[in-house]
């Protein structure tokens, strides 16, 4: 059976880079919200959002906050990342108790309640959501019932090195991301139109230099 699973990727050329960016919410919920304000008795949490009955359509932004190490000899960089994924669910509920606001920051418990895209690291090694005071990650419902998530993780991937010029070589190191378990017909991923994939301008890596990102999408074929 031919399964065909969404995929973007992220492919960095070494010497390295970095970005900046960080939203804080600034329209904090003045009611206590209850399940049934947002959710509808009948939603299915496990049924993806479909748009027009065609796949729901993640879209995905990432900014590297900070280039943490890079390992030549494991083969291996750890990055700071800012990833942001945004979908519209039409089967939600905007609150009525606040139809004054345009979104309302949910708390995490909401997660175990509505869909959320089952997005991974195809070639991490280690990562975890950063929470040096609580943890790094908010939920927004906007009033046209699209849902951002965003959470600043800390992850190592692998990348396969050529060191036969080290140390004057340039390296490529890919970030690829796709569904865990979600076909093309379910779920797509896309980048998203603005700003996509970012820079920062105040990096500094003593022994590399970032000479270009690129982002790009493709299709993987899984065969069981």
């Amino acid at each position: 059976m031919r399964i065909l699973s969404p995929i973007v990727a992220i492919v960095i050329f070494l010497k390295l880079f970095f970005i900046y960016a960080q939203e804080t919410p600034s329209v904090y919920n003045k009611h206590r919200l209850q399940i049934e304000d947002i959710v509808p008795k009948e939603y299915d949490g496990l049924r993806t959002p479909k748009v027009n009955n065609g796949p729901a359509k993640v879209a995905v932004t990432i900014v590297i906050v900070n280039v943490r190490n890079v390992d030549v000899s494991e083969m291996s960089v750890r990055f700071d990342l800012m990833m942001t994924k945004r979908w519209t669910d039409d089967r939600l509920k905007f609150p009525q108790l606040i139809p004054e606001e345009e979104k309302v920051v949910l708390d995490l418990e909401w997660r175990k309640r509505i869909w959320m895209p089952d997005i991974f690291f195809e070639n991490s090694i280690e990562g975890h959501v950063q929470d040096a005071i609580i943890p790094n990650m908010f939920i927004w419902l906007f009033k046209n019932l699209t849902i951002q998530f965003t959470a600043r993780i800390s992850i190592e991937f692998s990348c396969q090195m050529d060191l036969r010029l080290f140390p004057h070589d340039t390296q490529k190191c890919d970030m690829i991301v796709m569904s865990l378990a979600h076909t093309e017909d379910e779920m797509q991923l896309i980048w998203n139109e603005d700003k996509n994939f970012t820079q920062g301008e105040n990096i500094v890596l003593p022994q590399f230099e970032i000479i270009r990102v690129a982002s790009v999408i493709y299709q993987n074929r899984f065969l069981f």
